[in-house]
């Protein structure tokens, strides 16, 4: 129901901007949007969360229409599949050495770019009944998103640390090296 649906999106934005005015004048806010005041933060943020939300919805995609539009098996699949992950691992580790030469921005917009252009041609291909010619696209948003993550690391990850280090962010906030031996239930990891 498309009315019902309304409704609760507009109720669920009333209660998110309730939550944060209520938060707001707290020294440590259940959401730190002081954070976004930073300009180069506040980019990261809206990039990493539009590329990972493309990521996402493409590795969700893509086993069902491997598998229900070009028939392939569930061991195909799986392994057209891995070609995504697998590029971006060896991209990651590239864009580690690179983020020292090249400005991380601009790796960020390389690979947004690389990451839009390997779904557009996944996209594209997907109706062709051609399961090989998307190993190449698929590949492509893999470095794509390979790219992406070393800005993120570069930018996001190093804003929490201060963060954390000047005891601005709740207690039971943790990056992902950091967590304690035995994490509580409502602890929070950021990766």
């Amino acid at each position: 129901n498309p009315a019902l649906a309304a409704g609760l999106i507009l109720a669920s934005v009333i209660a998110l901007r309730r939550l944060l005015l209520r938060e707001a004048p707290k020294l440590q806010p259940l959401f730190p949007l002081d954070l976004l005041r930073t300009m180069s933060v506040r980019l990261s943020v809206i990039a990493s969360v539009c590329c990972f939300a493309a990521q996402s919805a493409g590795l969700l995609a893509l086993p069902f229409l491997l598998h229900q539009e070009l028939h392939l098996t569930p061991l195909t699949s799986g392994l057209y599949v891995t070609v995504w992950p697998l590029s971006v691992a060896v991209a990651a580790m590239i864009a580690g050495g690179l983020s020292d030469r090249i400005p991380t921005a601009w790796l960020c917009a390389a690979g947004g770019a690389i990451l839009s252009a390997g779904l557009t041609g996944a996209g594209l291909l997907a109706q062709a009944n051609q399961p090989l010619a998307l190993l190449p696209f698929l590949a492509l948003a893999g470095v794509g998103f390979g790219l992406l993550v070393s800005y993120h690391i570069d930018v996001i990850v190093p804003a929490i640390e201060r963060l954390l280090h000047a005891q601005l962010l709740p207690s039971n906030v943790y990056l992902i090296d950091r967590l304690p031996s035995e994490p509580q239930r409502g602890d929070i990891v950021m990766l």
